[in-house]
This record gives structure tokens, sequence and C-alpha cells, in this order.
């Protein structure tokens, strides 16, 4: 016999046994008390890599999990909804506005299932009677405007100078 005593257990610290590598620990052995919480578990716990099944390295439901709508069209619909209104109550402006209004209201129409896409939908439509009595307002001013120079350039043009002072008395009525 040999005088040499007998070998320390394997302390993870040295050369690798084989099959191992550099600065990894030897598994547990049965009976071995599992490691403290927050640490991770040494090869050997637990139940390791699920099998792919043809799926991929995600699996079927891809790398996020099952994928959602997520409402595009109902966020579309409120932000057109809101700067068609803000539009539509300026006058001059409001013209832009009805290309803006229409579509969040056809978008706030198909993702009606959304919050977003209802308010969208008011906010267009809000939009819309905006953008029609602005325009009814503008076009009354202009009629009324242009029908009191055209009388006023027959007044002026066709008659004498004493009926050009009655004409003048007559449109500041």
């Amino acid at each position: 016999m040999t005088d040499y005593p007998p070998s320390p257990p394997p302390s993870g610290y040295g050369p690798p046994e084989y099959g191992q590598q550099y600065g990894q620990q030897p598994p547990p052995g049965p009976g071995a008390p599992p490691p403290p919480y927050g640490y991770p578990s040494p090869p050997g716990y637990g139940y390791g890599p699920a099998p792919a099944y043809g799926y991929g390295q995600y699996g079927p439901l891809g790398p996020l999990g099952p994928q959602y709508p997520r409402g595009g069209l109902a966020t579309a619909s409120l932000v057109l909804g809101i700067i068609g209104f803000v539009l539509a109550c300026i006058p001059f402006v409001n013209y832009v506005a009805y290309p803006l209004v229409v579509l969040a209201i056809i978008f706030g129409i198909l993702a009606i299932r959304w919050g977003k896409a209802k308010a969208g939908l008011i906010l267009g439509s809000l939009g819309l009677l905006a953008t029609v009595v602005w325009t009814i307002v503008i076009v009354a001013i202009f009629h009324h405007v242009s029908s009191d120079l055209q009388r006023f350039h027959r007044c002026v043009h066709h008659t004498s100078i004493y009926h050009q002072d009655r004409c003048n008395k007559y449109l500041d009525n």
C-alpha cells in the first residue's frame, strides 16, 4: 500500500473531470439538497429543454406567444378624428378636414370593438358635422356679400349722381 492521503472530493476548481467544461460543477448525487433560492440550478436538475416537434426554436406560437390584434385601425380612427375635428372648427381650413373625418368614420366603423375606435367615430362624426356647418355658413356669407356688391355695382354705374346717394343710403340699411 501507499502512504498517500485520500483525494479530496471535487470542489469545482481545478481541471475539469472528463466530459465537463471549465467552471462547471459536477452534477449532484442522489439525495443532495437543492440549490439555495435565487441561484441557478446546476446541470442535472429540472427537465431540460422541451423537444421541438417540428415547430422550430420557439414552438407553435412564435417567439412572443400568441399574437392578438392591436387596434391599429382604432388608433388611426382616433388620431384622424382628433385632427379632423380640430381642423373642422377653423373657418377656411375646414375643407382640409373633409377627408380626415371621413377616414376617421370609416376606420371607426371597421374597428368598432375598440374603445379608441368609438372615440374616433364620435370625433369624426362631430368633425363632419362641424365641417358641413362651417361650409354652409361660409357659402351663405359669400352669397350675401356678393349680392350686396352686385347691387352696389348696379347702383353706381347705372344711375345719376342724385340716385347714387339714394343707392348708398339704401345699401347701408
